[in-house]
Formats: structure tokens, C-alpha cells, sequence
């Protein structure tokens, strides 16, 4: 019986030694995979910083690019609206003896008169 005990106490002693070894492992790898979790975390937490900053660039280019389109389209519209319109013919003509006329009367009334 002594000797059972004696194996009994040495089996259980390399019991405990075996599973203090596993639980040991087992930390070991816990904490192994809690450091990778927390850099997996910090690295997509930055791809994201990345991604909303990039996005951001990318609606200020789509915002400026719908400004220039739209001035840029103004102004050939109307570049080519103006080189196209047809220049403007000045039909102008006076009859000098109508015009001499208009101004003789304009001109008489403006006169004071020699009795005053």
C-alpha cells in the first residue's frame, strides 16, 4: 500500500507538473493571441483613419471637378456663342435735308426774340 501511495503521490505530483506546463502553454498563448488581437485592432484602426481621410480627398476632388466642369462650360457656351452670333449690321442712314429741318425749327425756338 505504502508503495501505491508513493506511486499515487508521484502520478499526481506529475500531474500538477504537466498541467501547471499546459496551463502555462496555454497563458503563453493567450496572451500571445490578445497581443496580436490588439495589433490587429491598432492596424485597422489606422486603415481606417487612411480611408476616411482618402474618402474625404476624394469628395473635395469630385466637389472641385463639378465647379470647374461647370465654369469651364460656361465659358466655352458662351465663347462659342459669341464667335458663332452674327456680327451686328449698323443700318444706319440720314436724310440731311429731314435732320436740317428738325434742327432749324429746334433752333428758331431757342431764339429770343428782337421786340424784348
Amino acid at each position: 500500500m505504502a508503495a501505491l501511495t508513493d506511486e499515487t503521490r508521484a502520478s499526481l505530483a506529475q500531474g500538477q507538473q504537466h498541467s501547471k506546463e499546459q496551463n502555462e502553454q496555454f497563458k503563453a498563448q493567450a496572451e500571445a493571441a490578445v497581443k496580436s488581437w490588439r495589433n490587429a485592432t491598432q492596424a485597422a484602426e489606422r486603415a481606417a483613419e487612411r480611408l476616411e481621410q482618402a474618402a474625404w480627398r476624394m469628395e473635395l476632388r469630385h466637389y472641385l471637378l463639378a465647379v470647374l466642369t461647370g465654369v469651364m462650360t460656361g465659358l466655352l457656351a458662351s465663347a462659342f456663342w459669341l464667335w458663332l452670333a452674327p456680327a451686328p449690321v449698323v443700318q444706319n442712314s440720314l436724310d440731311a435735308k429731314a435732320v436740317a429741318e428738325l434742327l432749324r425749327s429746334e433752333i428758331a425756338a431757342l431764339k429770343p426774340s428782337r421786340g424784348k
